[in-house]
């Protein structure tokens, strides 16, 4: 997982880097992205042989329609939503505030 989340963002910022790179050479977007498809293509060629084979068709396994979710999970949920109540909070106050100083 954390490999992936590298590979990702660096794939981000090479895009915005590229994207950049286009607009200041001032090719046209059609331009741009006929490179990119062409670039895209040859990196899928080459990086090919370097997929898992898996043998035989894989059966996912039955799960419930539900099923309790993790106690992390949960206490992640919670903390999200106190988190939102006090910005809520305190975006009330501030605006309490302000009608209180445009009345004086």
């Amino acid at each position: 997982m954390g490999s992936f989340h590298g590979s990702w963002s660096f794939a981000g910022f090479s895009g915005a880097l590229l994207g950049i790179g286009m607009v200041a050479l001032g090719l046209s977007p059609y331009s741009h992205f006929l490179i990119v498809v062409v670039l895209v293509v040859l990196l899928m060629a080459f990086n090919y042989k370097f997929l898992i084979v898996t043998k035989g068709k894989i059966i996912p396994e039955k799960k419930a329609f539900f099923s309790k979710p993790d106690s992390t999970l949960v206490w992640l949920g919670i903390i999200g939503e106190f988190l939102q109540l006090s910005q809520q909070f305190i975006a009330l106050l501030v605006k309490t505030h302000q009608c209180l100083l445009a009345k004086h």
